[in-house]
């Protein structure tokens, strides 16, 4: 009998899919319970693998193996990424959660940006989850998930019926390949994946942020650790470098496939579809990343510029003048103790880093992004020249 899995990942869909096969099953008897989903989406790939042989598009050339890798690299990639983040997901929430919430900030000194932030962090919440405890239990938001694949389903339904690629598709794969992939394992297993993947990778960059910022989550006395927030910077860069990967992945499959099948030049809307779908992600991959970096930069310090501002208020009430705390003489010894106290707050607060804005990150992030679509602008014109 299989071990229970925990909440998170009996709430995500490769969860559910390792249990119905019965993998999960013999994963756990093989005593590697942690890798039945990397096994079943190598089960599913070995599948449509064979379709190939049986249908007698699987060849021995460079091109077809290195698809059929990188496709393989990319499922493991989704297994890995949705498991590995759902884990860590959990962890970071139930530490976050302990950290009593901070006051607000008066609403008069924010900017612009700041109440267009806060508009959206209400906006990424309404839109993501039902209920306040339900972020903490669930790594991939469902309603999300399901617009996700909804999404996904009738792009793919568009493609093949709305644009007549029916016959293209059988013709190119044959009958066994191509109705086994495109009518089966893309839209019942991989948009699945996929719409979960994304929907994982949202949750860690858009839901987390707008929920430790509308909750106010901050950690003042953890000053080495930007107020506590050191696991969720770690997680979100984490998440955001297998995105990156991702997408890089996604644009070799399609520069690939599209020499197998000659869709550079026979099938226009193969090409955009995939391009739209490139374009897309890169935008995507902007807000995933750009978001909770300034979100949370720019929540940290107004909330520890408010933190200062108390604490100059309360000294200017014990003989002080602000936040420069002079040598005075106060009256009483009860004056100097809660004086000595506002000056051990006031330099806690001004020791704890507001949570990193790093140029060599953004160039790494923004050279990643910048990648797959330079890659497929170069394979899309060597592909138009040849």
């Amino acid at each position: 009998m299989s071990s229970a899995p925990s909440r998170g990942e009996s709430a995500l869909w490769i969860g559910r899919f390792t249990e119905a096969t019965g993998i999960g099953w013999v994963a756990t008897k093989s005593g590697v319970p942690s890798l039945a989903p990397h096994l079943f989406v190598a089960i599913v790939w070995g599948i449509e693998t064979s379709g190939s042989v049986v249908s007698g598009t699987a060849s021995a050339s460079p091109v077809w193996i290195a698809s059929q890798s990188l496709e393989l690299a990319g499922l493991l990639l989704i297994a890995s990424t949705v498991t590995g983040l759902a884990t860590k997901y959990g962890s970071v929430a139930e530490a976050i959660t302990d950290h009593e919430p901070v006051a607000d900030v008066d609403p008069a000194v924010l900017e612009g940006v700041d109440r267009f932030l806060r508009w959206l962090d209400g906006a990424v919440l309404a839109a993501t989850w039902r209920s306040v405890d339900e972020w903490q239990r669930r790594p991939a938001p469902p309603r999300l998930r399901r617009a996700l694949l909804a999404c996904g389903l009738l792009l793919h339904a568009t493609y093949l019926f709305g644009l007549g690629n029916v016959e293209f598709v059988l013709s190119s794969l044959g009958p066994v390949e191509g109705g086994l992939s495109f009518f089966v394992i893309i839209p019942f297993v991989y948009y699945p994946l996929l719409a979960e993947f994304v929907a994982v990778v949202a949750n860690v960059h858009l839901a987390l942020p707008a929920r430790i910022r509308s909750d106010r989550l901050l950690d003042f006395g953890d000053v080495s650790g930007y107020g506590g927030l050191r696991p969720v910077g770690a997680l979100i860069e984490a998440s955001g470098h297998r995105y990156v990967i991702g997408l890089a992945l996604y644009t070799l499959i399609t520069i690939t496939t599209g020499i197998q099948v000659n869709a550079s030049v026979d099938n226009a809307a193969l090409v955009a579809i995939d391009t739209l779908y490139l374009v897309a992600g890169t935008l995507v991959g902007a807000v995933l990343f750009f978001y909770p970096v300034l979100s949370l930069h720019r929540f940290m310090a107004h909330q520890k510029e408010a933190r200062l501002g108390k604490i100059a208020t309360r000294v200017s009430e014990l003989e002080g003048n602000g936040r420069t705390f002079p040598d005075v003489e106060p009256e009483t010894p009860d004056s100097a103790t809660r004086y000595m106290n506002q000056f051990m707050n006031m330099n806690v607060v001004k020791q704890m880093h507001e949570y990193p804005v790093r140029l060599q990150q953004v160039t790494s992030i923004v050279t990643g992004l910048l990648l797959p679509y330079l890659l497929d602008y170069v394979a899309t014109y060597v592909l138009n020249s040849a």
